[in-house]
This record gives C-alpha cells, sequence and structure tokens, in this order.
C-alpha cells in the first residue's frame, strides 16, 4: 500500500488540531477528520484559561487574531443579595495577573484558528465522520481508517491513529474496547450571546441561584 499517512487525528477541536500542528511541523504527514466543517459552533463556555492562551501561542496562534477579546482582569459574582466584584487590589496581584492571559473567545472562532494553524503546518483537514479503525491484514502496523464523506465510505491507511474526538467519541470506545456506560446526561449545555451588556468586559461573570 502506496497512500499511507503517517497519522490520522480523529476529532480537529483544540486537541487534535495541537496533535496535528506539533506532528506536521515535525515532518510527518498528516490528515486531519472531523464530522463538522470549521469553522462550527460547540456548545461551550469560551473560556480560554491562561494556561491554554500560552499553549495556544506556542502553537503559532497568533496574538492579534484574538485581540478583540480582553484579556480577563477579574471576576464577577452575582446573587439574589447583590453583586460582588472579584479583582485584584494590592501592586503584587496586579502584577501577577498582568502576566496572565485568560480569554473568553468563542469557540467557533478559536477553534477554527487552531485548525487553521494545523493546516499552515502542513496537515490536511478533511470532512469525515469516522465508522471504525481497524488494522489492514498485509502489515499489523497499518490501521485502515473507515469513514463516511461526502462522496461516500472511503478508507484510510496511517501508520499511527490519535484519537480527539472528545467526550462520547465512539470511535475512542470502540479502540479501546469499553463497557463503560455512564448512564443518562446529567446536564445539558444552553448557550447564548448577548449585545449590549452593561458590565465590564474583561470579567467573567457567575450568576448563582437565578435563571437566565
Amino acid at each position: 500500500m502506496s497512500d499511507v499517512y503517517d497519522a490520522v487525528i480523529v476529532g480537529a477541536g483544540p486537541a487534535g488540531s495541537a496533535a496535528g500542528i506539533v506532528l506536521a511541523r515535525a515532518g510527518h504527514r498528516v490528515v486531519l477528520l472531523d464530522r463538522s466543517a470549521f469553522p462550527r459552533e460547540k456548545p461551550c463556555g469560551d473560556l480560554i484559561g491562561a494556561r491554554a492562551m500560552a499553549a495556544a501561542y506556542r502553537l503559532w496562534l497568533d496574538a492579534e487574531d484574538v485581540r478583540a477579546y480582553a484579556p480577563l482582569m477579574g471576576a464577577m459574582l452575582t446573587t439574589a443579595g447583590g453583586q460582588l466584584d472579584l479583582v485584584p487590589r494590592s501592586a503584587i496581584g496586579k502584577r501577577v495577573l498582568a502576566k496572565s492571559d485568560a480569554r473568553v473567545v468563542p469557540r467557533m472562532v478559536f477553534d477554527d484558528l487552531l485548525v487553521q494553524c494545523a493546516i499552515a503546518a502542513g496537515a490536511e483537514l478533511r470532512q469525515a465522520h469516522v465508522r471504525t479503525v481497524g488494522r489492514w491484514d498485509g502489515d499489523a502496523r497499518v490501521r485502515m481508517v473507515h469513514a463516511d464523506t461526502e462522496a461516500g465510505s472511503e478508507t484510510i491507511a496511517a501508520r499511527s491513529v490519535v484519537i480527539a474526538g472528545g467526550y462520547g467519541c465512539q470511535v475512542a470506545s470502540g479502540v479501546a474496547r469499553s463497557n463503560r456506560d455512564d448512564g443518562p446526561p446529567r446536564g445539558i449545555a444552553i448557550r447564548g450571546y448577548f449585545r449590549e451588556v452593561a458590565s465590564p468586559p474583561d470579567r467573567i461573570i457567575f450568576m448563582l441561584d437565578q435563571w437566565l
């Protein structure tokens, strides 16, 4: 078999894109597979912590691309009894926080930026819904990734497969042969965006004992 990738990465979210960037920059032939077309929505709180932002910068993310999203300088707690603004008051606290770069960036934006970094590093991106991962009978070192694409069913060969499909990824469960049963969902993620909100742009707000 001649057309064999060095790595197939299942899932092009932050974990998959990060793996794609590192492998492609090391000279490996890499393809990222994701069932969604990018940019794509993802139900998430959009908070990118300081360590995650630092890692993203090391992976070629340009700071200019996230300039529109202000670094967080504190938090606000809102309850039925009032509001508490948590910001550093001392000079030391302000200096420490000044070195932090946590931001709230829509995942539709952040994830796509990392995907573009992976492509710039040399990785391929293809829209595909991966069904199963198996071995090739002709060479036990080669993995066969079976996926559904817009063109139909396709089999992609690779020397290694990275499963980065996130929570609930059926491909990961199949490869690990896990019988884990997480039971019924324990919560529902609901996200919305609001315009002209009268609150500081550099705070993350926690609303307790209230419903929006």
